[in-house]
């Protein structure tokens, strides 16, 4: 190779960096990952534009810095997601992002069971989603969570009600059913026929499976 050509071939190199570089400085998706597999370490030139993108300020913190990056705080807490990994990541609770956890049912269930307690006020926002309210009763409360037993009851994951209705001993005096959760409570809670329930079953499709189970066949 001649020095003309070795010096074209330096070039060249020069401007391929400079342009990923410039790619680095201006893609945080790209940032992050520059700082993961090729620095292998932060990554200073660039922290300002991963600081302004929430899912590139999460993992940057998670996975570059490990551990706590006020300068990304602000973008990480726009997302009940990366609110609660960093709540997670640091530890402690973390009360910037909790507008947007509290908005959340699984997140909000999530931060209360690992990172908060018993969470008053998120419990209006859990109790939309039946699954995550039994959860939360369950994981969090210890005992019944009553302004989410309307959704609990009217689940269309009917093993929800059920498993409610056993881990805290519920009878069927204490929630209104529907057809479906009546039938299946009448076979999982009471184990065969349940005589206040039947008007509303016998004029479901249900009926015939909830006669089965009153004859004592396996359902």
């Amino acid at each position: 190779m001649s020095t003309q050509q070795l010096f074209e071939s330096i070039r060249k190199l020069e401007e391929n960096i400079k342009r990923t570089g410039d790619t680095m400085l201006a893609d945080p998706v790209m940032a992050v990952l520059f700082a993961q597999k090729i620095l292998n370490s932060r990554f200073p030139a660039a922290e300002k534009i991963i600081a302004n993108d929430t899912y590139s300020a999460s993992v940057y913190a998670a996975q570059v810095i490990k551990g706590n990056w006020p300068d990304g705080e602000l973008a990480i807490s726009k997302s009940a997601q990366t609110s609660y990994d960093y709540a997670m990541l640091i530890g402690k609770r973390f009360e910037a992002g909790e507008a947007a956890i509290a908005n959340d049912p699984q997140y909000a269930y999530l931060y209360a069971r690992d990172v908060i307690g018993k969470w008053d006020i998120a419990e209006l926002v859990i109790a939309k989603s039946a699954k995550f309210s039994y959860l939360y009763a369950r994981d969090v409360i210890g005992g019944r969570f009553f302004i989410a037993e309307p959704a609990i009851v009217t689940a269309s994951v009917v093993s929800i009600t059920h498993d409610y209705c056993a881990q805290f001993k519920l009878t069927s005096r204490d929630i209104e059913l529907n057809p479906i959760n009546a039938m299946f409570y009448a076979r999982d809670i009471i184990g065969g026929r349940w005589e206040p329930a039947e008007s509303a079953i016998n004029n479901s499709m249900w009926k015939d499976l909830y006669d089965s189970i009153c004859a004592g066949l396996p359902v």
